[in-house]
């Protein structure tokens, strides 16, 4: 009992020494610009860094959210707590509305959305999407389309529209949109049977989509990059109904020519693979329109892969600041198995120049049967002999891999488009010269990609950051392909791809390599061959749902059930979304620095309905003001033609504000955290911000405003340093500042030869960075103020005043 006793009172005191914790939670997720997706917050970011600071600034506590994006902080209940993120997933930002720094009384629930502003869509994006023809022209003479833009949403309204004919630029794969310059560019496409434009394989065609404008933009070749062999012949025919042999090219697919193309999220640089010497290529893009020299374009060699093999890239995809890789290990090596088939994304960080490995996989996983029992992927081969099936009933199947596209979706997951080489060694009753046979004879070819989910799972290390999808689960999403025999594992994610018709399956592999992505509909776009049911021998795009893998809808964008120059082969090629330029975000937070150290703790007040004027030179361009919790914004909406990027502005807040005293600014960029620090300075009565907007989409919300407390007694300060202070008498003229050295607070005083008029105060350090700057009116001919060198670092300041034609200066030394 006496035990029991001791126990209760240790506890006792043990309770009235801690005081009661609470709470500060939250999440951090994927924004999404559409309204219901903010009903349910996208994919969490895990490992982002979360710290709580009290009234002082002093470090409380920590924690990094989980592998869902919740974290969670033990705060005292009541505390006033600056919260502030860190560790932010490269590439990724605060999206609209959002800081990095928050202030807030425990217990709290906070979250923080990010965006990568390189995903964003906006509304009523269009889709653009190549398609395949054996000619440059009709009979009747007029030239077939090959590049064709749609709706890209899931209610699809409207036809196709045309951007470009093969007259034009011939047969074509990848496809890029700089929205900054509203500028398509797409690549020739070594492909079988169909025509080349006119600036060869090395060729990149631009398209103004909004005027169905074509013109060369490049070609690499010519510029001393070869991307096929010298000389090479080929056999195309001239018209449309016309067959061809084209003999050479078979043997060129995938090994010539150009691959995919991407966009930086800046709109700065354009990524490329060179399919013949296996290089990823950077080209400068400028605003003029020009076509680049060779010395705006870059090679990158890269890294082999796999064994028993050749390394064959394709795929590029910029994201996160770093560029994505496809490639394919292709079995070719004489000691070569199919366990040798390999598919592999590397991301280049153009910063380090470096290469990494962050996904591969082997090929010889079960696949679903394209057609007469051929399923599984197979060596690359250059013999069409091989691809002849054996009861020679004119039909070529023989399924090659290329990782023809990558995409990344809200949770992180990759997701890649694998497509048949053999789908474009091929044709729709094409020549070919049987085995023993001079005669050429007629055969048909026919092709199945793949898509497939790679869930991500954050790991440090960049080999285990992705774990592929295994019997139709990726990650915590599962869908009805699970058990259909028809994927890794035993069943496929994306598992509604076959070509159904008259109650039969007839083919349960249609997908042809390109993809697209609409994030806040929660969609892919999956080029395919025979889209829509019952639609036979047509060519274009599924929609699928990315949490369910079901297809939602098709669309035929060559005609069904009509002959078409490709037929069952890849009829079709990439898909890219004409998208909107991420709108920009600016501002923070404005507030009253009472401790006057020019940074913002978690108990001083936000200083509401504050007047903020956004300028480029001196143009009003805006105007807002702040909040109840002293916060102000301005975007897009608000800034006639939008914010610019990479463009210079101010920020201004004048000193006189209605309902208020005349404001301070306190000192500005203090310490080392431009989150939380003051970035303005006074400049003729305004307490000015200067800064440069970064690419479209870049938020910048770290521009605050501190002024020096309205309500704090500066009587103690000011008769510490008034009472060393020298003076000026009615006769005196001149400059005084007291005491020197000092330590904190210094007097200004000056005594102008005018009795009206201003005069221009600037103070600086020894290296000439301002500290204050501004026009003040004399007062009698005097004026006085002064200055707090508290949180400045010991050296000399230099103290000058421009009065008419007279400069006046003194130099201190703060100890």
């Amino acid at each position: 009992m006496k035990q029991l006793y001791l126990l209760i009172l240790v506890n006792l005191c043990l309770a009235t020494q801690n005081p009661l914790f609470s709470q500060v939670s939250g999440y951090v997720h994927r924004y999404s610009s559409s309204p219901l997706s903010n009903d349910r917050p996208r994919g969490g970011f895990m490992k982002v860094g979360v710290r709580a600071y009290d009234a002082q600034g002093k470090f409380l506590t920590s924690a990094t959210s989980d592998a869902m994006g919740y974290y969670q902080l033990d705060v005292p209940a009541g505390q006033r707590v600056r919260l502030e993120f860190d560790q932010l997933p490269q590439g990724f930002g605060p999206a609209p509305g959002q800081s990095r720094t928050k202030f807030l009384t425990s217990p709290a629930s906070i979250n923080l959305a990010l965006w990568q502003p390189g995903q964003f869509v906006g509304s009523h994006p269009r889709a653009v999407q190549s398609l395949y023809t054996t000619s440059n022209s009709k009979k009747a003479g007029e030239p077939q389309a090959a590049l064709v833009s749609y709706q890209a949403g899931d209610s699809t309204t409207g036809e196709a529209m045309t951007l470009a004919n093969s007259a034009q630029v011939g047969s074509l794969w990848g496809i890029a949109y700089d929205r900054s310059s509203r500028r398509l560019f797409a690549t020739a496409f070594a492909k079988r049977h169909s025509p080349i434009g006119p600036l060869g394989l090395g060729g990149i065609y631009v398209v103004n989509p909004e005027k169905q404008d074509v013109k060369p933009f490049v070609d690499l070749s010519a510029l001393g990059i070869p991307t096929a062999p010298a000389n090479y012949l080929r056999e195309v025919a001239s018209e449309e109904s016309a067959f061809s042999h084209d003999s050479l090219m078979f043997s060129f697919v995938g090994k010539t020519g150009l691959g995919g193309i991407d966009v930086s999220d800046d709109g700065r640089e354009l990524w490329v693979t060179n399919l013949f010497d296996r290089k990823l290529y950077k080209i400068a893009l400028s605003s003029a329109e020009r076509s680049p020299a060779a010395t705006d374009i870059t090679g990158y060699s890269i890294p082999s892969v796999g064994r028993n093999g050749v390394t064959r890239p394709f795929a590029v995809k910029f994201y996160g600041g770093k560029v994505y890789v496809g490639v394919v290990s292709d079995a070719t090596g004489e000691k070569a198995t199919d366990a040798d088939l390999t598919a592999t994304v590397l991301a280049f960080d153009p910063a380090r120049q470096k290469f990494e490995t962050v996904f591969s996989m082997a090929l010889n996983y079960t696949r679903g049967t394209l057609d007469y029992g051929v399923s599984g992927w197979r060596p690359w081969t250059d013999d069409y002999q091989k691809a002849v099936l054996a009861n020679n009933n004119g039909w070529m199947i023989y399924p090659q891999p290329i990782l023809a596209d990558i995409e990344f979706d809200t949770d992180g997951s990759m997701i890649i488009g694998l497509m048949d080489r053999l789908g474009h060694q091929t044709g729709e009753g094409q020549l070919y010269r049987p085995k023993g046979i001079r005669q050429l004879q007629q055969v048909r070819g026919l092709a199945g990609g793949d898509v497939l989910r790679i869930a991500y799972r954050g790991n440090e290390r960049a080999a285990k950051r992705y774990e592929l999808e295994h019997n139709g689960q990726a990650g915590d999403r599962i869908s009805a392909g699970q058990g259909n025999g028809e994927g890794p594992q035993g069943g496929e994610f994306y598992f509604d791809d076959a070509f159904k018709a008259s109650g039969i399956t007839w083919h349960q592999e249609t997908a042809a390599g390109g993809l697209a992505l609409l994030p806040d509909q929660d969609l892919l776009l999956v080029a395919a061959r025979e889209p829509e049911q019952e639609g036979y021998l047509g060519g274009g795009v599924k929609w699928f749902d990315n949490s369910t893998g079901a297809a939602v809808k098709g669309l035929s964008l060559l005609s069904k059930n009509q002959i078409n120059p490709f037929g069952k082969a890849n009829n079709v090629g990439d898909i890219e979304l004409i998208t909107e330029v991420p709108p920009t975000e600016i501002g923070d937070r404005i507030w009253q620095d009472c401790d006057e150290d020019g940074i913002q703790d978690a108990e001083e007040t936000a200083l509401a309905d504050i007047n903020v004027g956004l300028y480029q030179g001196d143009t009003l361009l805006a105007a807002v003001r702040t909040d109840s919790l002293g916060h102000y914004a301005f975007n897009d909406t608000l800034v006639s033609g939008g914010i610019k990027a990479r463009t210079a502005y101010e920020l201004r807040v004048a000193v006189k504000q209605p309902g208020y005293a005349q404001l301070e600014p306190t000192a500005s960029l203090q310490g080392g955290n431009r989150e939380i620090d003051s970035d303005a300075m006074l400049i003729n009565n305004y307490a000015v911000i200067k800064f440069t907007t970064n690419a479209p989409g870049q938020n910048i919300h770290d521009l605050d405003f501190g002024f020096r407390c309205l309500d704090k007694p500066q009587t103690a300060a000011r008769l510490n340093a008034e009472e060393q202070a020298d003076t000026l008498d009615s006769e005196d003229r001149g400059l005084v500042v007291s005491p020197n050295p000092a330590s904190d607070y210094v007097v200004i005083r000056y005594r102008s030869k005018n009795n009206q008029g201003s005069i221009q105060l600037l103070i600086t350090d020894i290296n000439g960075r301002p500290l204050m700057a501004q026009r003040v009116e004399l007062n009698e001919g005097r004026y006085q103020t002064r200055f707090n060198l508290t949180h400045q670092p010991p050296g000399s300041y230099i103290i000058a005043i421009q009065d008419g034609s007279m400069k006046v200066s003194e130099t201190i030394i703060k100890q």
